[in-house]
């Protein structure tokens, strides 16, 4: 049989079809091995795909990127001279948001989303850019690694969110879960043509 496969970055991949028996073949030796080469065209093809798969990952990269320095700023806006948990909280209740149905799941546009954090509207968080502290990194670093609180998904200063369940008060802030509704409600809401949602 005829000794078939590819040569990739120094890799010898053996072609075996599925029809055959691996053990009727041997491996090739090095003088074998260096008779096999790729064709142009597919070393073009092979730098090409090599060149698009870390442009991606660079592009995905700096996305990332910007998304934890938004993630700082807002922490920094919306939980300036707050304890570290305060500010940890904070970042649980972006990140919870992600991951929850009710919200974007993109950290820039629950961030951004309109009517949603008061830092926004009132320009504290570009002020923030120039007040981020390595407490701010710290706390969304570890939020990052190991969330303090999944539930979380309102913080407001001064009493509870009217959108929310009441949870917890840290600091100045107070934390609010997801609202049940209830089983009337929810009736409602599902024969309803059209649900608006308000936040």
């Amino acid at each position: 049989m005829k000794l078939r496969g590819i040569l990739i970055s120094g890799l010898f991949i053996l072609l075996i079809p599925a029809t055959a028996r691996a053990e009727n073949y041997k491996l090739p030796t090095a003088g074998e091995t260096k008779a096999l080469e790729m064709s142009e065209a597919s070393k073009r093809a092979l730098e090409y795909v090599q060149y698009e798969n870390s442009l991606e990952a660079e592009i995905e990269e700096e996305d990332y990127l910007a998304e934890l320095d938004e993630i700082v700023q807002l922490v920094a806006a919306e939980a300036e001279g707050e304890h570290i948990r305060g500010k940890r909280y904070v970042v649980d209740v972006i990140l919870n948001r992600v991951d929850s149905e009710t919200f974007p799941d993109d950290i820039h546009e629950v961030i951004f989303q309109p009517g949603q954090f008061t830092s926004i509207s009132n320009g504290r968080y570009e002020r923030a850019a120039r007040e981020i502290t390595d407490e701010d990194y710290e706390a969304v670093k570890h939020e990052l690694r190991k969330r303090t609180n999944s539930e979380i998904l309102f913080f407001t200063a001064g009493g509870y969110s009217k959108y929310g369940e009441p949870s917890f008060k840290f600091g100045s802030h107070y934390f609010s879960t997801k609202k049940e509704l209830a089983p009337d409600d929810s009736a409602k809401r599902a024969s309803s043509p059209t649900t608006t949602r308000s936040l």
